[in-house]
């Protein structure tokens, strides 16, 4: 698997070389597919990445969201550990984070920056093997933009890696559950 600093220089080029987009830089988060679990059983388990689970699957139940057991990230973390579950449930992104809190499901695909996951006291599986592709926030700058005002660009890259994984899953949640405006 490639890096993300790889992925983010290819992605850079193909933009600028193809579109005149810039990329100003990464926020410092990204939003992409994950496992997770309630922190209880992780911790009784001693699972804390992804390889963790193999030695323990087949005895487990899986909660997808209605695409995720079709897409390639899930077919990469399947492949990649050798996993093979009890069951996979297919259910409402909205009721996966719901249901493994409750104990329907022991292992959900999750989404990184989803506020749920602190709310629910989830834990994220580190994914050591790199089986799933970064999807780094990014910062795009228009030619337009580039060109005129290569002020506001130099601006927008000071804020480049300013918000990390944890502190957008609490923006998430406050907007989500709170009811702050995402303005905010």
């Amino acid at each position: 698997p490639e890096s993300r600093d790889a992925v983010l220089g290819e992605v850079s080029r193909f933009l600028r070389d193809e579109h005149g987009v810039e990329v100003a830089g990464a926020l410092g988060f990204e939003n992409a597919y994950a496992l997770a679990m309630r922190r209880q059983q992780a911790e009784e388990t001693g699972i804390r990445r992804i390889g963790d689970l193999t030695a323990y699957a087949r005895r487990l139940v899986i909660g997808g969201d209605y695409e995720f057991f079709g897409r390639p990230e899930w077919i990469a973390i399947r492949d990649t550990y050798a996993l093979a579950f009890e069951s996979q449930r297919t259910m409402d992104a909205s009721l996966m984070y719901q249901a493994v809190a409750g104990g329907q499901v022991d292992v959900i695909s999750a989404f990184s920056t989803d506020g749920r996951i602190a709310a629910f006291d989830l834990v994220v599986l580190e994914d050591e093997r790199g089986a799933i592709p970064p999807y780094d926030a990014l910062i795009l700058a228009g030619p337009r933009l580039v060109r005129e005002r290569p002020d506001v660009l130099a601006a927008l890259r000071q804020i480049t890696g300013t918000i990390d994984a944890d502190r957008m899953r609490r923006m998430n949640l406050a907007v989500d559950q709170d009811g702050a405006s995402p303005t905010a």
